[in-house]
């Protein structure tokens, strides 16, 4: 018992050492309360579009709505992940979630319309889909505002317990509001958590042409391809560097 509470308070220290590392450094401290926003958003989102649904048209709406919603999304992910690439990733971040708030806003709209269900799937599907380059522009670049490879290695880790935190807190914030307010005011509170996000990526000061704005792309040797190409390049790399493994491993068994 007393090796466990130990355990858990050494975890607590940790984590708290952690997030004191990386709020020092004032990029990183923007890029995580950017990250807390959009989490939040994004988890509290998916429960208030359910409900949505769910009232709209019961059990099978909600499961076709989650379908249509996430394999565009899968669909589109490889290549929004290159965004991060080609374009300065700040820029990437903004831009992904202001698209987003404006879906939700109009989402937000059209259920006090009283517009028809469809419209709503369609913008929801769309704000789903537009929230797959975030997290790739993000990780990217996170090595580019911290200073030394102890803030790096602080800023991964408070990423992924912020993440796996915002997956509870988001979906009981949208819940609570739920029992109180109408399903179009969480849509609102939602929109307005993604554009308190937006306020925090703004902050982020990155040395190098990366700032919001900068016109030129992070790597030249992208501007004669597309996103498409390069995609598809690198999966024809994985595949042939799949097939090299295998005919090693085929040659090793026959020794």
């Amino acid at each position: 018992m007393l090796s466990a509470v130990s355990g858990l308070t050494k975890r607590i220290r940790d984590s708290a050492a952690a997030f004191a590392e990386v709020f020092r450094n004032p990029n990183l401290r923007w890029n995580e309360l950017a990250w807390i926003a959009s989490s939040l958003a994004h988890y509290g989102f998916l429960i208030t579009v359910s409900v949505y649904a769910y009232e709209a048209g019961g059990n099978k709406t909600v499961g076709l709505l989650l379908l249509a919603r996430l394999v565009p999304a899968a669909l589109v992910s490889p290549f929004a992940g290159l965004l991060g690439d080609r374009y300065p990733r700040q820029r990437v971040m903004f831009i992904t979630n202001l698209v987003r708030a404006t879906l939700v806003s109009a989402i937000t709209v059209t259920v006090y319309a009283g517009a028809a269900h469809g419209t709503v799937y369609a913008l929801a599907i769309a704000a789903t889909i537009a929230t797959t380059p975030y997290h790739s522009a993000e990780a990217a670049l996170t090595p580019t505002i911290a200073n030394t490879p102890s803030e790096l290695t602080a800023a991964n880790a408070v990423t992924n317990g912020v993440d796996s935190l915002a997956f509870f807190v988001g979906p009981a914030l949208a819940g609570l509001l739920l029992s109180v307010v109408s399903t179009g005011a969480v849509f609102g509170v939602m929109a307005a958590i993604l554009a308190v996000s937006l306020v925090f990526i703004g902050l982020i000061h990155v040395e190098g042409g990366e700032a919001i704005g900068a016109g030129n792309r992070v790597k030249d040797e992208h501007a004669s391809s597309t996103i498409v190409s390069e995609a598809l390049a690198g999966t024809k790399k994985t595949r042939v560097r799949r097939w090299l493994d295998l005919a090693s491993l085929a040659k090793g068994s026959r020794k």
